[in-house]
């Protein structure tokens, strides 16, 4: 995350309100299953999901990000806000009942990937933990990974993976698809008995089976193809592969957004 960026107000405003939908959404599955009465949030940006944790009764929260980020922009209080490294943070001197890092990982060089995982887990012994799938796409994205990578990296500083988040927002139409997609809850296993809501998800999950594909992506990742695809069709036939087209979307986005 070097070289110059665009993370400037425009940016974040650009996704403020779909972040606010989702973190609202996901937070309170969360709360209810690991109870947090602190949060860090690495790559925390301006703070939407920090804010968000402050109106479920989370006071005790902590964000950290790059020096790219402003001040005045923040939505939680400056003294809550750290600016770190994220290639290479330095140790923080206090752990919480709950790290997240939501998609930030992808912009992590792959060098440092393993290192970004270690200081995750040393932050709690619960992770809430989503990064960008391969070909998903997005602003200085440099390491997308399916999520096999990263729950490998978590099991070798011995944390189990709990796949506990998506299905309950896979059809949510107000939770940004990438972060009902690639959403995980990572636990220490030495503290899993202590989350007994998570036991038995942890049990079921198999962190070398996790890769999926949102409905929503996929439709996304197709129109273009089709679309070049129509551009090649002579006349009325382009005419007719076009309105079916437009039929196809219609339909998807009924099965997907409103179920």
């Amino acid at each position: 995350m070097n070289a110059t960026n665009p993370y400037n107000k425009a940016f974040y405003s650009s996704y403020v309100d779909i972040s606010v939908d989702s973190a609202r959404r996901m937070l309170p599955i969360v709360r209810e299953m690991v109870k947090p009465e602190s949060v860090a949030d690495v790559g925390c940006g301006i703070g939407t999901w920090l804010k968000a944790w402050e109106e479920l009764g989370v006071k005790d929260v902590l964000g950290l990000d790059g020096n790219f980020i402003e001040a005045s922009h923040l939505l939680i209080d400056h003294s809550k806000f750290k600016r770190v490294n994220l290639e290479n943070p330095e140790a923080v001197d206090r752990r919480f009942s709950l790290a997240q890092s939501l998609e930030v990982a992808e912009h992590i060089s792959a060098e440092h990937a393993e290192g970004f995982v270690r200081f995750l887990c040393s932050l709690s012994p619960v992770v809430l933990f989503g990064a960008a799938i391969p070909f998903q796409g997005g602003t200085f994205h440099i390491n997308e990974q399916w999520p096999e990578y990263w729950a490998e990296l978590f099991h070798k500083h011995g944390y189990v993976c709990c796949d506990v988040l998506r299905d309950a927002l896979w059809h949510d139409k107000h939770c940004a698809y990438y972060y009902a997609q690639n959403t995980f809850l990572f636990i220490d296993k030495s503290a899993l008995a202590d989350f007994p809501a998570l036991v038995a998800h942890a049990k079921r999950t198999d962190r070398k089976v996790l890769a999926r594909v949102h409905p929503d992506k996929w439709i996304e990742a197709q129109h273009p193809t089709l679309e070049k695809l129509i551009r090649l069709v002579p006349g009325s036939s382009a005419d007719f592969a076009a309105r079916a087209l437009r039929k196809i979307r219609r339909m998807l986005s009924a099965g997907t957004k409103d179920r």
